[in-house]
């Protein structure tokens, strides 16, 4: 998805603070892989502590970010945590909603409903769920004020998006194959291999189940995650197509 950079000078008056209920149960072999990630990520972490500190300054200064960079992917939500956040706002008289189902589920229903006029968020999975809306989305806004915003209407109309000749339908496809919480990103299926598969996939179902079976058998790809993840890829495809298609937003 096109993002378009832009500074401080967003206004966020009115603010609604939305909290995941029930985890679909599509994304249980995302979480696990995600969580053996994480694992993985906080032995390398916790390897490279114990190595010393480079005299040199600009030596010192790589090591600090490469520790930095390891602790992002070494981190989690800890629900203690989140129950002090919501303990927090709460006190500060803020709108906190807990969703019955999958906060993404709930900030879409809001939107599409005009009841807020965008989400902020870092889970791109909220753009299928209504990729042809008018309300904006702000991506990974960080404590300087800068952030990406989507647009939904002029992002649907970009070439990266089938220059706003793609459906729904083939929107989804593409989330889904470019990777989300319901199927894992293929080892390199960047966001030029999504685009070139979708359109391949495009031309007829036959064209799509020969594409999809051909990542399933090809080594290369069964090969992540200890082998056998591409295993049921076309399956899981169709799963996320599914749930962003006919998700209760």
């Amino acid at each position: 998805i096109p993002l378009r950079l832009v500074g401080s000078e967003m206004c966020i008056r009115d603010r609604v603070y939305v909290l995941g209920g029930n985890k679909h149960n599509g994304k249980a072999s995302v979480d696990e892989k995600r969580a053996r990630d994480i694992e993985k990520a906080q032995q390398k972490l916790n390897v490279s502590l114990l190595k010393p500190v480079p005299t040199d300054e600009a030596a010192a200064r790589a090591h600090h970010a490469s520790l930095n960079k390891q602790r992002k992917s070494a981190s989690s939500v800890r629900e203690d945590y989140l129950a002090l956040v919501v303990q927090d706002l709460k006190g500060k008289e803020e709108t906190v909603l807990v969703a019955p189902g999958e906060a993404e589920w709930q900030l879409a229903y809001l939107e599409k409903t005009g009841l807020t006029d965008g989400t902020l968020t870092v889970d791109s999975d909220l753009y299928p769920l209504d990729p042809l809306g008018a309300g904006f989305i702000v991506l990974d806004l960080e404590s300087t004020g800068k952030c990406c915003v989507v647009n939904r209407k002029d992002a649907h109309q970009c070439e990266d998006l089938g220059g706003g000749k793609w459906d729904a339908e083939t929107l989804a496809f593409y989330a889904a194959v470019s990777g989300c919480d319901y199927v894992s990103r293929v080892k390199g299926q960047g966001k030029a291999a999504a685009k070139k598969l979708t359109l391949e996939c495009n031309k007829s179902q036959t064209a799509r189940n020969d594409a999809l079976s051909t990542i399933e058998k090809t080594k290369k790809y069964r090969k992540q995650d200890g082998g056998g993840a591409c295993v049921h890829y076309a399956r899981l495809v169709a799963q996320a197509i599914a749930i962003f298609r006919y998700a209760p937003v």
